[in-house]
C-alpha cells in the first residue's frame, strides 16, 4: 500500500515523517485504520500489536463516551442483541459438523 495515498498526503510528507520522527494525528489514524493496527503500535509507543485497541475500537470508545448514561445502556443492549443474533444465525446455518434438521 502507498502510505501517501492512504493518508491523503504527498510522498514528500511521508518522507518528512521519517526525517522528523513525527506524524500528524489525522494521518496516523488513517494509516492505523487502513493497516488494521493500533495507533500506539503504529507510533512506536510500545505494547504488543495484538493487545492494543484498533483505530475502529478507539473510535467506538470515543463515540460511546459522548453519549449520555441512558443512551450508553441502550447502545450496549443493542450490541448485545446483535451479537446474539449473529451467534444464533451461525449456530443455525453455519455451524460445522451440525446435522441438518
Amino acid at each position: 500500500m502507498d502510505m501517501a495515498k492512504i493518508a491523503g498526503v504527498s510522498p514528500q510528507s511521508v518522507n518528512g515523517w521519517f526525517k522528523r520522527g513525527s506524524i500528524s494525528k489525522t494521518s496516523a489514524m488513517k494509516l492505523s485504520t487502513a493497516l488494521d493496527v493500533s495507533l500506539s503500535w503504529l507510533l512506536g509507543e510500545g505494547g504488543d500489536q495484538q493487545s492494543e485497541l484498533s483505530a475502529d475500537e478507539m473510535q467506538l470508545i470515543e463515540i460511546y463516551r459522548q453519549l449520555g448514561a441512558s443512551e450508553k445502556r441502550n447502545m450496549l443492549a443493542a450490541f448485545e442483541m446483535r451479537l446474539q443474533e449473529i451467534k444464533d444465525y451461525y449456530e443455525k446455518y453455519a455451524a460445522p459438523n451440525k446435522p441438518l434438521p
